[in-house]
């Protein structure tokens, strides 16, 4: 799909256009009815959009977005400050401009391209939904918070270096600063702290996948960011996060069987053993192993189901039972327009979860021995097998936001510290402790809370 470009400059758009007719309907709060061609004239002539270059479904789908994003535009909660003649009528109407010049531009660029993995037909709808009703826009009080979502392109290591500011001091820009501009700068990373690999495994973004000849798991990172704007001072919304997120089968064509925590752990101390003496691995590789063998049993602990797991199985988990926040100051600082200076804050709201995994688990029970013990190790033990090097695990590190593998823990340790940026401190929703990341992997994302 070739791509068809909105309008980059507001001034572009003609000031007599129906955009700005509907504009002003709206803010006389008359109900607005759009027909289509009203629609397409819009895309094509006032927002100057070469649709010949695009899909015909998106091409089809282009006027209902269109509409979409004209009826929910966040501006029209600023209808008070307008009739009460604190809001210009030309700044209002420049950040609608903007607004829609940049969620047109969006919807063609990303979220069509998401969207292509739904039913036209079914997305069509959903839309089409939105506007049958007309696009009458009611006089709404003030809210407090509001779901965002920021498109930044930038490379890892200045996605958490990233500020807001309105102050136009010290910053060099090439295209006109609007009434209300908020303006993103970088600032410099925060210093990495000594890791070790027990905070590695557990460090946001990092997957580790174990790989023997009769045992394979993996631990993925996959915590998630929940993020919205709010007024400075506000209350965090409530949050409720299910424990258990997701239980699932990895291959629906194979068989799974459940193992109890103690019959792993007994297997994990043999294996480790055999390496030890027969396998005469060093220390280091040894501490690797025994660490990724722990935090996987105490992921089957934590889990909290009969101290069981099943191999074929994944289950995804809320790792230390917490959520924490942090927020980054966004001032709206024009007191010529509203009189005030109204502060508004970037919120995150992050819910750590790990994705544990058994993908087989295979040995067989040694059932001459007097104790516990297993077949294929045993063999080892007895010189029965001699090709120790089959018996060394092949472990693999990935970043999940970089899509990028290594295959040793200081390689991986590597790749987060010269490609990412520092994780800044969250706070504690509920007794507000601020708390640096390298603690809460250190303590597998756990919080002793004061709060209530």
């Amino acid at each position: 799909m070739e791509e068809a470009t909105v309008a980059p400059r507001t001034s572009d758009i003609p000031k007599n256009g129906l955009l700005r007719k509907c504009f002003l309907s709206l803010v006389d709060r008359k109900i607005l009815y759009l027909e289509i061609e009203e629609l397409n004239t819009i895309l094509n002539n006032e927002l100057m959009m070469n649709t010949k270059n695009l899909d015909s479904d998106l091409t089809d789908v282009l006027p209902y977005i269109l509409c979409y994003y004209i009826k929910h535009w966040p501006g029209w909660q600023r209808s008070k400050e307008y009739f009460s003649g604190k809001l210009h009528f030309k700044d209002w109407y420049d950040k609608f401009k903007q607004y829609i010049v940049l969620k047109m531009n969006y919807a063609i660029r990303n979220a069509y391209p998401a969207a292509m993995k739904m039913e036209s037909e079914e997305m069509k709808a959903k839309l089409e939904k939105c506007i049958t009703r007309g696009s009458q826009t009611d006089y709404l009080s003030t809210k407090g918070t509001s779901p965002c979502s920021i498109v930044i392109n930038c490379s890892s290591n200045a996605v958490n270096t990233l500020v807001f500011t309105d102050s136009e001091e010290n910053i060099s820009v090439t295209f006109p600063l609007l009434t209300d501009n908020i303006v993103i700068k970088k600032h410099p990373p925060l210093k990495w702290p000594d890791i070790h690999l027990r905070d590695l495994v557990n460090w946001p973004y990092v997957t580790v996948k174990f790989i023997s000849p009769e045992f394979s798991f993996e631990r993925k990172n996959c915590g998630t960011f929940q993020r919205y704007l709010a007024f400075a001072n506000m209350q965090f919304p409530s949050f409720k996060q299910d424990y258990i997120e997701e239980v699932s089968i990895i291959d629906e064509n194979s068989p799974r069987f459940c193992y109890t925590a103690k019959l792993l752990g007994k297997y994990v101390t043999e294996y480790i053993n055999v390496l030890e003496t027969v396998g005469e691995a060093t220390r280091a590789e040894i501490n690797i192993i025994a660490i990724l063998f722990d935090e996987f049993l105490k992921d089957i602990e934590e889990m909290g189901m009969n101290n069981t797991m099943a191999s074929n199985s994944s289950v995804v988990f809320n790792i230390g039972r917490n959520h924490y926040s942090r927020t980054k100051k966004i001032t709206k600082g024009n007191t010529a327009m509203t009189g005030m200076k109204a502060e508004v804050n970037y919120c995150e709201m992050f819910i750590p979860k790990m994705a544990t995994s058994l993908f087989y688990f295979t040995p067989f029970q040694d059932t001459k021995a007097n104790d516990v013990s297993f077949v294929y190790l045993n063999e080892f033990k007895n010189n029965v097998r001699t090709d120790v090097q089959e018996l060394f695990p092949k472990v693999n590190y990935k970043c999940e936001f970089c899509n990028i593998q290594h295959t040793t823990p200081m390689n991986m340790l590597a790749h987060l510290t010269q490609m990412h940026s520092m994780e800044p401190n969250f706070i504690c929703p509920k007794c507000t402790k601020p708390l640096r990341v390298p603690n809460l992997v250190h303590s597998r994302w756990k919080h002793e809370c004061t709060g209530k």
